[in-house]
């Protein structure tokens, strides 16, 4: 079975999918809760990013940019598809 994102809505007991999901009745499934972040500007985007430390994140980072990136874009180029 191959791994599914879908968005629900928890009731207070069980998790209300927000559309049908193809699975036979007593299957076990693995949930991992992320709550949904709603943005209404790219300033809440940005205060929600420096909320959970992102910005800023490699601001220590030794290595020059130039050599970053191509060792970077190395790396995306041997991923399979």
């Amino acid at each position: 079975m191959r791994d599914l994102i879908v968005e629900a809505e928890f009731d207070g007991h069980s998790f209300i999918t927000r559309e049908p999901i193809d699975l036979p009745a007593g299957q076990r499934v693995r949930l991992i809760v992320q709550p949904v972040i709603q943005v209404q500007s790219g300033a809440d985007l940005v205060e929600y990013w420096r909320r959970a430390q992102v910005i800023g994140i490699w601001a220590d980072r030794k290595a020059d940019r130039p050599h970053l990136a191509r060792h970077l874009r190395r790396r995306a180029e041997k991923r399979a598809p």
